[in-house]
Parts: structure tokens; C-alpha cells; sequence
């Protein structure tokens, strides 16, 4: 398929709250193409090496779920579909987003996702061809 890459991490809150069905489910069910899956399960290095390629905050030696998502907009469409970063603000102004009916707070908001085309070309590199360390 065509498009832009964005790359999301469903956190530890998705699997404890059942949401990494409906998470994938939501992805296709918004035109976006699911290229890659990768369960990673970090040890500190990894998430020390995260963060100097991705806004990501992996959890150590917790499920963190990573998808490479693409299609025209994604990281917008994705983005969308995320809602806003605080579920509590996602509740009031984006009820039907996966945070809003997932998330439980700002630092257990269910999922982080790349922003940009740039960023999610380099998020996938760093997660599925062996950037990570």
C-alpha cells in the first residue's frame, strides 16, 4: 500500500484492559495497513536506546505491543483514532477514541504513536530491522 508509515506501541494498560483486539481492529477498520507486529518484552537497554530515537516510553519487562501502521495520513489518522494523550481530556472531547474508552490516566494512556511521516519511517527502522540494540 501507499502512504506514510506511523509507528504505535500499545502499552501495558492494553493487554490488562483487554484493548489490544480492539486496537488492531480500529487500525483496519480505519483504512490503515498493518505491515508489522513485534511483541517486545524490553530490558533497560532497549528503553534506554528507545529514547534516543522515539518519544516512545516502553515499559521494562512489561508486554508493550509495537505496530507499524500505513496509509495516506496515518500518523493523522491514527493519531484521530488515539485521541488526545490525557483520557480524561479524550472523555470529554473524543469519547469513541481508544483512549478515551481504554486509557485510565495521562501516564497509563494506553498507547503512544509516531507523529510524523519522518518520525514513523525512523520509529520502523528502529523496531523492525534490528535498531534496537
Amino acid at each position: 500500500g501507499g502512504g506514510e508509515e506511523c509507528v504505535t506501541v500499545l502499552r501495558p494498560e492494553a493487554f490488562a484492559r483487554g484493548a489490544v483486539g480492539p486496537c488492531v481492529a480500529r487500525a483496519v477498520e480505519c483504512g490503515l495497513d498493518v505491515c508489522g507486529v513485534r511483541l517486545v518484552y524490553p530490558k533497560r537497554g532497549h528503553v534506554q536506546k528507545c529514547r534516543q530515537v522515539s518519544s516512545a516510553t516502553l515499559v521494562e519487562g512489561a508486554p508493550n505491543l509495537v505496530m507499524a501502521l500505513r496509509g495516506v495520513h496515518a500518523n493523522r489518522v491514527w493519531g484521530a483514532e488515539a485521541g488526545p494523550e490525557d483520557p480524561r481530556v479524550a472523555k470529554m472531547t473524543d469519547g469513541g477514541s481508544l483512549r478515551a474508552v481504554y486509557g485510565i490516566n495521562k501516564d497509563a494512556n494506553l498507547l503512544r504513536c509516531s507523529r510524523s511521516a519522518a518520525g514513523g519511517r525512523k520509529e520502523a527502522r528502529f523496531f523492525f530491522e534490528g535498531g534496537e540494540g
